[in-house]
């Protein structure tokens, strides 16, 4: 469930806050602030001009190699208790036509990986590779190492992960 700006809630998911009109969310796990040192952290690894903020406080996007890696903001429940996370994560297949016995293959390759692991989306038949850290003890040292370590392994898989499980890279047309 998000917030406007505003303070007042979006039950539905529209664009603008149906009690104000608004159209800046925050989200409940103390998004806006959030966001702001997320922006804040990766102008100062990779300047201006080196990701891109997606609207809506939705997150950000940097490109590493043929990958662009995602960052996102969100909670889990944790003893009745919502924790904010951060999501790192790319894309590394779409339009994946066989997860059979080649998903073993990516769970192996997961469980040996010292930072991050594969999953697949069956909704959008996409093959990611992911990690999430707490929010209140991100510093820019770790946001760093993430977002290199997500982006530079997806961009090493993914050319790999399509021979094997079918479909497409997924910075292709």
């Amino acid at each position: 469930m998000k917030e406007c700006e505003n303070g007042h809630e979006n039950p539905d998911g529209t664009r603008f806050c149906g009690t104000c009109g608004t159209d800046r969310w925050k989200s409940r796990s103390g998004g806006s602030e959030l966001i702001q040192k997320l922006k804040t952290y990766l102008q100062q690894l990779y300047g201006m001009s080196g990701f891109l903020e997606l609207p809506l406080g939705a997150g950000f996007l940097v490109q590493r190699g043929s990958t662009v890696t995602v960052i996102s903001i969100g909670a889990v429940t944790f003893r009745g208790q919502q924790t904010p996370i951060v999501s790192i994560w790319a894309p590394v297949a779409k339009e994946v036509t066989r997860i059979d016995a080649s998903s073993r293959e990516l769970l192996e390759s997961s469980a040996k990986m010292a930072f991050g692991g594969f999953g697949y989306d069956p909704g959008t038949k996409q093959v990611v590779f992911k990690t999430s850290l707490l929010a209140q003890t991100l510093d820019l040292e770790e946001l760093h190492i993430a977002v290199e370590m997500i982006g530079c392994t997806a961009d090493q898989y993914d050319e790999i992960i399509p021979q094997k499980v079918g479909g497409k890279k997924a910075n292709e047309a």
